[in-house]
């Protein structure tokens, strides 16, 4: 038989010379087979030969030809699929590795390094690298690897070329190879071994001592050792700009001259670079082109698919994704894995809410906030607590809990297969009940693929497993799912896909983003990956780098009328990205001789630009309805704010209504209105609630209720004296033993914060032992306002003290802080504190005793200022300042001058008036606002 083989550059009608051989035979009775890529390729072929030949000629994939060719002339070991791959290796690394390897084999990256070597690795043992090399160590698992193969009757895929070479099978008519931009090592061997027995034609992108086809040297050469015919094509006359491009991408001579139909594009970023995109394909589209003739092609297009697609809707252009996604980057993997680990006791809040906040939960959105709000409030950590919390919402949520709990206790295998498929089922048909409420760039079309790759996989599993894989090797398994949507190229959608899968496809507009070193390298790095790589790789493939080349050269090929190249110059924080040395290849092509490399604008190309500053372009780009929301505003008649007050009639109303005043608002206000209006008023909830000095000063408030309570109960004692305070402080310690317990710290920091808090309360008990002899704590937390009705300056008023202390002459009130310094009498009108004389003022009204001092103590510090009644304690307390001293008379002045203080901010409250006028120092020291105040920065 004979091997014919057909050579030329992009567009030199090889597949013409192919298609023709295969049409001929056909008309001549036999039964020729075509071979192309992809499945795309297979739709596209046998719909154009349709009307030329509807019988006689089969067009398939090579990998299915191969599949087919093996099943009837393999040697029955069945073709390992990638979750077997993967488990098999997960084993081979789980029984040791040795001691040059021990450090890197638990990193992510290294099964997937070892994925790689074993599917390019060839059935035989390697050669004899160095004992105790990294070499040496990694060949030793591949040789595991293939013993553990051969134990289960499998092979890979890339070992099958071979062997079918050595066989030569006849396949019963001529073959035709085509549309192939380059060949696998493997797919070369194989077909040259059946061109032993069957006709067999290949054609291939290759000229002689052409630069961006050198990558397919090695397999011309192979090939032509056995070719009975090679025919090489002369590539067609380059007129319009691309194809000159195209011949002169790696030659050096004279500057090409811009006809405008290539195009550069710098963007500032991500969303800068998807926005500039979606505003070339609308121009485009504006132009005349159809949206099918369009093509949008990335390295790694699935990094910013939804992106891509929010960009596009944005615009109102319809698009046709086919791009390969990683099954945990799926909004569905993300969902199925947060709830499975949770299920199986791992995971936090944050897989938590991803599960209930998707539409795989079946959970009402205002049940999930409600959740939310309860965890952040509770600081819930444990994951049986958030689970527990997840079952509690019901309906579907619970339902598909209870499933995750039931497979997270069980590995997998044939008897739980269908539970595991049951859980992801129920997930699916939870998302499709919903008609709305679906995230942006989710659709069930994407939902459906994820769900059946994810159930292939664990039918594989269970089938294909020796050892039963439990949770952890099912979850790092499934991180390694690739999810595929087919695609029909249907009329009126443009095309978004990889690099990789462009194909044979000509487009009227190709535009290729992504063009920077970062993400299309083509350097070679010294690792050891890329060591063992290059080891394992056979030559017939080419270096790396210019199997990127050629399908960098291949793509440029693939447009007819126009061609945009776009990258990022910086990142979205603004630091600069290098381009590809791909990019720089076309640049250098335009530059004149005296034009340095990397002068971009030496470059006479037309250049299109979008920075992060550019928002009109942006905004449209970020969220779909930016740019309805832009006209709207566009449209209203905005009157000029006016500052420093509320002056809505809806604003006034409610703050006129609001009826019970409390001491904290009142210092709130009075330190700075516009402050007190944020946090009080609009009150901004925080993402988690915080552990910050009003936390801890709860705490500790907490914690000395709790031990003066059990020091009452169980000592018999009503106060702590100096000669049993190491008694009491051993109480206090078990007191704060049994709370800490209750008390979740989620990271060091908060760890040293909730001892401090226990540090100041053990030093109020401490100080507790000499202050205000014949004086006993009575009440905590006191709650006053309710019954009975309390009123100060004319105003009701409600709140709760801290600690009030009992003794013959009356009550002395306290209030703990959490700073080390508090304000004594004669400052209490200029830092607008007023708590203390409110407060003693309601102790007094509701408990019927003279108030015999109200003081602001410092639970870091132990200072005590406010003020005290010398005409009736008599002596000067210990602890306590003289400045602070005042009689019945004092008390009375004090009394009058804080209710008109208090009288005053109620009114500009309920009057809306809030000025940036912080009146005490340091109220912007804490402010969340402090950084946009022009109150703050005078």
């Amino acid at each position: 038989m004979s091997l014919r083989l057909i050579t030329g550059t992009a567009n030199a009608g090889k597949t013409g010379a192919v298609l023709k051989e295969a049409l001929a035979a056909a008309a001549a009775g036999a039964s020729p087979i075509v071979a192309v890529p992809n499945l795309v390729d297979v739709r596209r072929l046998e719909a154009e030969i349709s009307g030329k030949s509807p019988l006689g000629v089969r067009v398939v994939t090579l990998r299915q030809l191969t599949l087919e060719l093996w099943s009837l002339f393999g040697d029955g070991r069945r073709i390992v699929d990638d979750s077997t791959r993967e488990e098999l290796l997960r084993r081979v690394v789980k029984d040791g590795v040795e001691e040059s390897i021990a450090v890197v084999a638990p990193a992510p990256g290294f099964r997937r390094l070892l994925v790689g070597l074993a599917m390019g690795s060839s059935a035989e043992e390697g050669g004899a690298p160095l004992r105790g090399s990294p070499t040496s160590a990694i060949e030793g698992l591949l040789a595991r690897y293939r013993s553990e193969l051969a134990s289960a009757g499998l092979i890979e895929q890339r070992w099958v070329g071979g062997l079918l070479a050595a066989q030569a099978p006849r396949i019963g008519g001529p073959l035709g190879v085509m549309r192939f931009d380059s060949l696998a090592a493997h797919e070369v061997e194989m077909l040259a071994g059946l061109s032993l027995t069957n006709e067999v034609t290949v054609a291939l992108t290759w000229e002689r001592m052409f630069a961006p086809t050198r990558a397919n040297d090695g397999a011309i050469e192979y090939f032509n050792g056995m070719a009975s015919s090679f025919v090489e094509l002369a590539g067609p006359p380059a007129h319009q700009e691309i194809q000159v491009l195209g011949r002169r991408l790696y030659s050096s001579g004279s500057a090409l001259e811009s006809r405008q139909d290539v195009v550069v594009g710098l963007a500032s970023g991500g969303e800068a670079e998807v926005a500039m995109i979606a505003r070339i394909v609308a121009d485009e589209l504006g132009s005349g082109v159809r949206a099918e003739r369009i093509v949008v092609a990335f390295p790694h297009t699935h990094r910013r698919i939804v992106a891509l697609r929010t960009a596009l809707r944005s615009r109102g252009i319809s698009a046709e994704f086919d791009v390969t996604v990683p099954f945990q980057s799926t909004s569905f993997g993300r969902a199925w894995r947060a709830l499975v680990s949770l299920a199986g006791g791992g995971g936090s809040r944050t897989e938590a809410l991803t599960f209930i906040a998707s539409p795989y939960s079946g959970a009402h959105s205002e049940a999930v906030h409600q959740l939310d709000r309860e965890w952040r409030q509770g600081r819930t950590g444990d994951s049986r607590v958030l689970f527990n919390g997840v079952a509690r919402l019901g309906g579907e949520c619970e339902f598909a809990a209870r499933l995750a709990r039931r497979v997270a206790t069980q590995p997998l295998s044939a008897d739980t297969l269908l539970m595991w498929q049951e859980l992801s089922d129920a997930m699916l048909a939870a998302a499709a009940s919903k008609t709305v409420g679906m995230a942006p760039g989710i659709t069930h079309s994407e939902d459906s693929a994820a769900h059946q790759a994810l159930n292939r996989v664990l039918a594989q599993l269970a089938r294909g497993s020796v050892e039963p894989p439990g949770l952890e090797d099912v979850l790092t398994l499934a991180a390694t799912i690739q999810v595929s949507q087919p695609t029909s190229e249907a009329p009126g959608n443009v095309q978004v896909c990889d690099f990789s899968r462009v194909g044979s496809r000509r487009f009227d507009v190709v535009v290729l983003g992504g063009l920077t070193e970062d993400e299309l390298p083509l350097g070679t790095k010294d690792s050891m990956e890329e060591l063992l790589q290059r080891e394992t790789v056979r030559r017939l493939e080419g270096e790396a780098g210019d199997r990127v080349r050629l399908q960098f050269y291949s793509l440029l090929s693939r447009a007819r009328r126009k061609l945009y190249l776009v990258r990022q110059e910086a990142d979205s924080e603004g630091r600069e990205l290098r381009a590809s040395e791909l990019w720089e290849d076309v640049l250098d092509a335009y530059r004149p001789s005296d034009v340095p490399a990397g002068d971009e604008e030496g470059a006479p190309l037309p250049c299109l630009r979008l920075a992060r500053a550019d928002i009109e372009e942006l905004a449209p780009a970020l969220t779909v309805s930016r740019r309805q929301e832009r006209s709207r505003a566009d449209r209203m008649r905005l009157s000029v704010p006016i500052r420093n007050a509320v002056v809505s009639a809806e604003g006034l109303s409610a703050l006129a209504n609001e009826s019970v005043s409390s001491a904290t608002e009142i210092e709130a206000y009075l330190a700075c209105p516009y402050r007190w209006f944020y946090e009080r008023i609009v009150r901004p909830e925080e993402i988690d609630e915080a552990l910050g000095a009003r936390e801890l000063g709860t705490h500790a408030h907490g914690l000395l209720a709790a031990f003066y309570r059990r020091l009452r109960a169980e000592s018999g004692h009503q106060r702590v004296a100096p000669e049993w305070l190491g008694e009491a402080l051993n109480l206090f310690d078990e007191v704060a033993a049994q709370a800490g317990r209750a008390t979740t710290a989620q990271s060091l920091s908060e760890e040293m914060r909730l001892a401090r808090a226990v540090a100041w309360a053990r030093n109020v008990v401490g100080q507790d032992a000499a202050l205000l002899p014949g004086f006993v704590p009575e009440l905590f937390e006191f709650g006053f306002g309710d019954e009975p009705p309390f009123t100060f300056a004319g105003f009701p008023f409600r709140g709760r003290i801290d600690r009030i202390d009992a003794g013959s002459e009356g009550v002395f009130v306290t209030d703990y802080k959490s700073s080390r310094e508090v304000t004594g009498l004669q400052k209490l009108g200029a830092d607008g504190k007023v708590q203390a004389v409110i407060y003693a003022c309601a102790a007094q009204h509701a408990l019927g005793r003279p108030v015999c001092g109200s003081v602001y103590r410092s639970m870091s510090s132990g200072h005590l200022r406010g003020f005290w009644r010398h005409d009736l304690l008599g002596v000067l307390p210990v602890g306590m300042c003289e400045d602070d001293a005042l009689d019945e008379g004092g008390f009375d002045a004090v009394v009058d001058s804080t209710e008109e203080r208090v009288a005053e901010a109620i009114r500009g409250m309920r009057a809306g008036r809030i000025p940036r006028t912080p009146a005490v120092k340091g109220a912007c020291t804490h402010c969340s606002l402090s950084v946009i105040c022009e109150g703050a920065r005078a």
